[in-house]
Formats: structure tokens, sequence, C-alpha cells
């Protein structure tokens, strides 16, 4: 007797997700796939009888719904926007959630149907809030974004930007003076009182609902950094400002950035501006460089070229930070290596 075939491991997620939707109000509704983010996840919309959900297949171990949906009722309990969610099985890694559209910061801003100010003083407006509200709720059960984990995010760019787009390894010496900079520089950066942190606040995440009211005029989602199957984490408040402002999938105008950041220090009562300022370029730093790991990685390793289109970006972002005093160590590493801007 011939062993039974396996059916392939997509059709089983495919039975996996169809049962799942079939087990809620959308019983039946097509799975319509919508766009996909830098990670593994998965999002599908379903409608039926007028209404819209979204299916995220966010398969473990390397996902971790069920912090998803703690960090949902979390910013929920703090007075944000946040998506509800009808339906989950963590087990599977599937939530089935509202729908915001597909009209986002990013789509208004490159269409130009909206103020960016206006956009961005609610974006800031919102973080401000998240800073001041009850720790004993925002930040609980909350795990800090550690050093150590800057670290592996920074070391990206020697593992994927060097070798894919410089075509080159770090030599030893390299990457020890560049982990150790980087080391030094992350280290000291712990100025201020942890926040929760979103994670990945910038203009792809973020939906205008002005019919809201408020700072609920802002919808949030992919509120969690599960890449790497973490989430509810609190980190510097610098952290979520940098992702909103540094952007490095959009071209913000000239200044934006600078009267945001006026404008989040002033309404959060930081009293030690140049404290703040080095924080923040150094938060703007790590991110930038990890993120050109990450585009080399996906453009290159993984073939997904649109990612290379956003590169520029992370060295704009890269060099505007890097004219700060306390990052002169990492200006001269990238300077003595003559490594600069290389698409």
């Amino acid at each position: 007797m011939q062993p039974q075939k396996q059916p392939p491991a997509e059709d089983v997620r495919t039975q996996q997700m169809r049962a799942f939707v079939d087990g809620t109000a959308f019983s039946g509704a097509p799975l319509q796939a919508l766009r996909m983010d830098a990670s593994v996840r998965r999002f599908f919309r379903v409608a039926k009888d007028g209404k819209t959900a979204v299916l995220m297949d966010a398969r473990p171990p390397l996902e971790d719904t069920a912090v998803f949906e703690t960090m949902q009722r979390k910013l929920s309990a703090i007075g944000l926007t946040v998506p509800e969610v009808y339906a989950c099985d963590h087990t599977l890694g599937l939530v089935l959630m509202e729908d915001f559209g597909d009209e986002r910061y990013f789509e208004l801003i490159t269409g130009k149907k909206e103020s960016i100010d206006k956009l961005y003083g609610l974006a800031v407006d919102v973080l401000v809030h998240k800073m001041k509200a009850d720790p004993a709720v925002a930040l609980a059960e909350s795990v800090a974004y550690s050093d150590e984990y800057w670290l592996f995010r920074v070391e990206q760019f020697l593992l994927h930007y060097m070798p894919h787009v410089l075509g080159r390894e770090a030599t030893a010496g390299e990457r020890e003076d560049f982990l150790g900079l980087f080391r030094s520089a992350i280290t000291t950066a712990h100025h201020f009182d942890d926040v929760l942190l979103h994670g990945d606040y910038g203009a792809q995440n973020l939906y205008y609902m002005p019919e809201r009211g408020g700072i609920k005029s802002l919808g949030l989602i992919d509120f969690q950094d599960m890449t790497d199957a973490r989430g509810n984490m609190m980190g510097s408040p610098a952290f979520d400002l940098v992702f909103l402002l540094q952007d490095v999938r959009i071209d913000l105008p000239q200044g934006l950035e600078t009267a945001m950041r006026a404008r989040f220090i002033e309404k959060t009562g930081i009293t030690d501006r140049v404290l703040f300022d080095g924080e923040y370029a150094t938060i703007g730093t790590a991110q930038a460089v990890k993120c050109l790991g990450l585009f080399a990685r996906l453009g290159h390793g993984q073939g997904r070229k649109e990612y290379l289109d956003f590169i520029p970006y992370c060295w704009r972002n890269l060099n505007n930070n890097l004219t700060h005093p306390a990052l002169g160590g990492i200006r001269e590493w990238f300077a003595k290596n003559k490594i600069e801007l290389h698409v």
C-alpha cells in the first residue's frame, strides 16, 4: 500500500486560515491578499454583508500573536486607537481584526491629500500622550529594548549591507571597531525614563481618522516588533519619535523634523534638550544603520528590489545624525573605511 501523500504546507495553511475565518461572522468570505511588509507576516481582507475585516497570518514560532493582542489591549487602555480584535488563535498565529482601510499616512502624504504639519502634529501629540500614560498600565510586563538587541540589529549592516552592496566582507578590525563604537554610544544613551514602544511608528503604520476626534484620530497598526518574536517593549521616549521623523521610506519636507522634535520636547516638558538631542541622534544612527542592513538583505538577498529604493533615505538620516558631536567616533569609522552611499 502506497503511503498517503501529504498536502504541501501552503495548502495546509490555507485550510487553517479558511477554517478560522469560517468560525467568525465572516464565514465564507474570500481571502483577498493585501500588501506585504518587511516581516514574515501576511495580511488578507475579508468582506461580507457590507463589512470588512483584516486577517493577519503570523506563523509561530517566528511570530507571537499573543504579544500583538497584549499590545492591542494596552494601547487601547491608555486611550489610543487600535484595531478591534474580532477573533484570534494564538496557537496557529491568526488574528481577525478591524479594517482601517487602505489610506495610511503614507498614501495621504505622497498623494498630497492632507496637510503634513497637521498629520505629524497629531502623531507627535499621540507620542506625548503615550509618554504621560500611567506606567502601571502602559509598562505592565514590558521588557526593555536592550543594548544587546540594538547591537544585534546594527550588526546587520556588517552582515548584509557590506557584502551585498559593497561587495566585500568586513575585516575583523572593522567589525571590532564598529561594534565597539556602537556599544559605547548605545550604552550611554539612557537619560530618560522608559516608555512603551510602538516599535515601527512610521507613515506606513498610521491612519488619519478625524471622525474619532482628538488623539483618537490617529489609528495605529503594526504596533509590535515581531520580526524576532519580540513585543511589549519599553525604551527611550526618543525611539518612536525617531521612527516617525526619520522615516526610511519617505522624503519629508525640510524643517519638519526640527519643528516636530521641538513640539515633542515642549509638550512632554523635557528640560535637558542637549541630552535628549544626543539620545535622539544615537537612536537615529542605530536605526539608519540597521535599516541599511535590512534593506540590503531584502533587496539583494531575497529579491524584493523595492526595498533598494529606500537605501538613500537611510543614508540621508545617517549623515544627518552623524553631525552630532557625541557620534564623532562612528562618523570617523565610516570616513576611515571609505563607506558612503552606494545603491
